[in-house]
């Protein structure tokens, strides 16, 4: 499983710190761009009431709170996120995370790191979660974390949720793909600090297609 991590040169201390350190820092949630992030909705389900085989009061009803998992979850407050995507096509991955096509996307390697990583599945609205042992009630901080409502699907988002600051990656990066708008001059200072260790590749658009390739 290869995942990308985008940059732009206006972060180049960032940028840097992964390929020099081989590392990825892991923000905590509360800081990530959507909104919406750690929220969900508990909905409580009330069936009929039943009097000696008699069905009375109102039918099923469904009464929503909304929720965060600090309210679920102590260790909640100490939970972080790292970001990545499982494709670099997309073409608003670009202008949005890598400097308008100025920057990178740094391609790592999951392979045999599988469990270090959860998809995120999107949805048509904030996620509900049912208030019964039924109703599949959040377990786990990662159950709320990887649910984004449908606006955000081109992302094809994975994410490291974990407690450290920081995530190893160690020896696994493959590649660093040049926006199409990066200068010569600043993909020749990436050349020059990875020395040849690590390939270098430019991006290209895909007119038929309407996405980015190599």
């Amino acid at each position: 499983m290869l995942l990308y991590k985008f940059r732009s040169f206006d972060q180049l201390e960032f940028m840097l710190d992964i390929i020099v350190h081989e590392r990825l820092y892991c923000t905590p949630y509360k800081r990530l761009n959507d909104p919406f992030e750690g929220t969900f909705y508990t909905a409580l389900h009330r069936a009929k009431y039943f009097i000696a085989g008699s069905a009375v009061g109102q039918p099923l009803v469904k009464s929503k709170e909304i929720k965060t998992v600090d309210d679920l979850f102590r260790e909640a407050s100490e939970t972080r996120v790292c970001s990545l995507s499982g494709s670099f096509s997309d073409v608003r991955l670009w202008s949005f995370y890598a400097g308008g096509h100025t920057g990178v996307a740094i391609e790592i390697d999951f392979n045999g790191y599988e469990r270090d990583v959860y998809e995120v599945n999107y949805t048509e609205s904030v996620p509900e979660f049912g208030s019964t042992l039924l109703g599949g009630f959040p377990t786990s901080t990662a159950a709320v974390l990887t649910k984004k409502t449908n606006q955000w699907k081109y992302e094809d988002e994975y994410r490291i949720i974990c407690d450290t600051e920081w995530y190893s990656i160690s020896n696994r990066i493959r590649r660093i793909l040049a926006g199409l708008r990066a200068s010569d001059d600043r993909v020749a200072i990436l050349r020059k600090i990875t020395n040849g260790l690590i390939p270098i590749e430019r991006t290209k658009l895909d007119f038929d297609q309407g996405e980015v390739k190599t």
